[in-house]
């Protein structure tokens, strides 16, 4: 009798650890399948330089009301996170135009607003680790790292002063990896 419930105990263990390697095994096949889709572009970002110049001259009305807001701020570092159904800003905002232009902006799918080394920059579209967006740059000089993190694209825009930014946290870390 007593071994009859160490052999049900034992049984029961052994399924569980199996039942355990069979969850990690699929998670695995899983993991693989995703890094697959990314590897074929399953998911790259739905834009470009060319669709990004499309929409800043639509908005360009828009984003021109909130820099010139943010360059004439005082501030050095502005951050504007737009989500779903809240704007968070880490500064005091009592313009109310500019208000109801952050919250037009966010209709029109902006998620992120940034001010900082000189760039004031509207990220437009968010997949995973990878961004991209419009950015303004205040002075002229071609954005870099210190103002977009994990900055991997930029290129000019047709106006002046606007530049057409891509950022990926994954290519970023394995381009510093190559060349520390």
């Amino acid at each position: 009798m007593v071994v009859i419930k160490m052999l049900k105990k034992a049984f029961k263990l052994i399924s569980l650890i199996l039942i355990c390697i069979c969850i990690l095994y699929i998670l695995y096949i899983i993991i693989n399948i995703l890094m697959l889709l990314t590897e074929v572009g399953f998911f790259k970002l739905p834009f470009d330089g060319e669709n990004m110049e499309k929409h800043l001259n639509k908005d360009y009305e828009e984003l021109m009301l909130v820099v010139d807001y943010l360059e004439n701020s005082g501030y050095d570092n502005i951050h504007i996170r737009i989500k779903r159904n809240e704007v968070t800003i880490n500064i005091e905002i009592d313009d109310e135009k500019i208000l109801e232009t952050i919250n037009e902006l966010k209709r029109k799918s902006y998620q992120y607003i940034e001010k900082k080394d000189g760039i004031i920059y509207f990220e437009r579209w968010v997949k995973f680790d990878k961004g991209a967006g419009a950015a303004y740059s205040i002075d002229g000089h071609i954005p870099g790292e210190s103002s977009i993190e994990f900055l991997t694209k930029i290129e000019s825009l047709s106006i002046d002063k606007w530049y057409y930014y891509e950022e990926d946290y994954n290519e970023w870390r394995s381009g510093k990896q190559k060349h520390p």
